[in-house]
């Protein structure tokens, strides 16, 4: 095998571990907005204004749906790559419309996001 091949695996291994992990994470932040409502900031009115416990319900979905596709990429399947990014993309615009009720977490999430995005697209599917 050679350098950039093995290099290519484990990227795409460390993927597919990193989605499960901010899917942990998106699951965790989805309890945390149904349960403990005083985690969350109240401040001004924003443009996306959403009831918290829709929006508890849509992080844990994000997050089983991510932990699932992230399973998919670590043990290799070719169209759970493509799936990842939708995924995450998708993760990642979630946590920018709750940025303004947990900024410092949405950006991270934000941040894992992108790393996953990156990954994604720069693995390849060669053995």
């Amino acid at each position: 095998m050679t350098t950039t091949r093995t290099w290519a695996n484990g990227l795409a291994a460390f993927a597919g571990m990193m989605m499960m992990v901010v899917a942990c994470l998106q699951i965790i932040e989805g309890v945390v907005a149904l349960f403990q409502n005083d985690v969350v900031l109240e401040g001004i009115n924003y443009t996306f204004e959403f009831d918290r416990t829709a929006w508890g319900w849509s992080h844990i979905i994000l997050g089983l749906a991510l932990g699932a596709v992230g399973f998919f990429v670590f043990r290799r399947a070719a169209w759970a790559r493509a799936l990842g990014v939708v995924v995450a993309a998708m993760v990642l615009i979630a946590n920018f419309m709750w940025l303004p009720y947990t900024p410092i977490w949405a950006i991270i999430m934000i941040a894992l996001s992108v790393v996953i995005i990156w990954a994604m697209f720069v693995a390849t599917d060669d053995d």
